[in-house]
């Protein structure tokens, strides 16, 4: 499985486009928001607390039921409803300091939580739960994208360092996608209000 860098990363990807919609917000609202939207990235992995608390061992239940696609949209509706109560309570969608609608957000949890299963079925391991709870089965692809962490021997050292050089730069190339995008963006308002594009940071 990649660690948090690489699907943290996508923070990276969405900041372009994001980081104006919630501009206006007061930072509280705003910091409150960016980590909204990591924990909604990371959100599977808590599948390693899950088996904790249970007593199967850390890792006995990690990449199972919680990485099933099934589950995506519903922690969508869970994650849009926290985050509405939890960071705009108290906004209404016709002001402007209020950024997403409902459907909105349930896109965007959706989408984080199955780009972490994506992200983990392009990783080599024991695989993915992709469609619990119609089968128990663990899905892999044949494409490997991301090396992963090794969990079941912490002192692979050499393999930590390959880990850490290749979600480094996976997250740098998302970065660059990311500008580009926001870049486009700018372009085609700007063609639209027949305005020159804001560079982008």
């Amino acid at each position: 499985m990649p660690s948090p860098i690489a699907h943290g990363s996508l923070l990276l990807l969405a900041a372009p486009s994001v980081r104006p919609r919630v501009a206006a917000l007061p930072a509280w609202r705003r910091g409150l928001f960016w980590m909204a939207l990591l924990f909604a990235l990371l959100a599977p992995d808590f599948d390693i607390a899950l088996g904790l608390l249970l007593g199967y061992g850390p890792f006995e239940l990690h990449g199972g039921a919680m990485h099933s696609l099934f589950l995506a949209p519903v922690f969508g509706v869970l994650w849009a409803a926290a985050t509405r109560v939890v960071v705009f309570r108290g906004l209404s969608t016709e002001q402007t300091q209020s950024p997403f609608r409902w459907t909105t957000l349930w896109v965007l949890g959706t989408a984080a939580y199955a780009a972490h299963v994506g992200m983990d079925w392009l990783t080599p391991g024991r695989g993915v739960g992709l469609f619990w709870p119609i089968n128990d089965l663990r899905w892999g692809s044949p494409i490997k994208l991301f090396v992963g962490v090794e969990h079941s021997n912490w002192r692979d050292w050499g393999h930590h360092v390959l880990t850490l050089g290749t979600e480094g730069a996976f997250a740098f190339a998302v970065w660059l996608i990311g500008i580009w995008v926001a870049r486009q963006r700018d372009r085609a308002d700007a063609a639209v209000t027949g305005q020159h594009p804001e560079p982008v940071a």
